[in-house]
């Protein structure tokens, strides 16, 4: 029984640690994207997915301040968000890679890098009180109490190895 359970959160570390490195791809793509797009791809995007909405309702306060907000955003500002995603994308696709290698020193670093992750999300939490970020940071945090119960599996399945 004690396997299975071990089994259990072994496969869920795994498949966590695949979903991070999805999103990394797709922060990645986002932050492209963004950096290449010739105009505001925000204040296009918006209107669009709006659209139904305005049709109902052309008074919607939502759609109508996201709508205008997304038209006032600075091309720096733009590209500051490009990068952030191009650079945050590319650290945590080498945070899944670096667990999902397999060796244990590149987790003691993963471990060490998300932990840094999860310390400046706590900081942005206390200035933007986002719920999205808050549920980013406890999956983060789960992920994090997975790696060294990982590690120790990892090292005593290969003991003679120098990892």
């Amino acid at each position: 029984m004690k396997e299975k359970i071990k089994l259990f959160w072994h496969r869920f570390f795994r498949v966590s640690v695949i979903i991070k490195g999805a999103d990394g791809v797709l922060d990645v793509a986002s932050g492209s994207f963004l950096l290449f797009s010739a105009t505001n791809p925000i204040a296009t995007a918006l209107p669009f997915l709006f659209r139904r909405e305005l049709i109902e309702d052309p008074e919607d306060f939502i759609a109508n301040y996201l709508i205008g907000a997304s038209q006032k955003v600075l091309p720096e500002t733009l590209t500051f968000i490009a990068i952030y995603l191009l650079i945050h994308g590319l650290v945590k696709i080498s945070l899944a890679l670096a667990l999902l290698s397999k060796h244990y020193r590149l987790y003691q670093i993963a471990g060490i890098v998300l932990a840094a992750f999860i310390s400046y999300q706590i900081y942005r939490i206390t200035h933007t009180h986002s719920l999205a970020l808050l549920l980013v940071t406890i999956y983060d945090l789960i992920i994090l109490s997975m790696i060294y119960p990982e590690a120790k599996r990892l090292k005593q399945l290969q003991p003679n190895k120098n990892i």
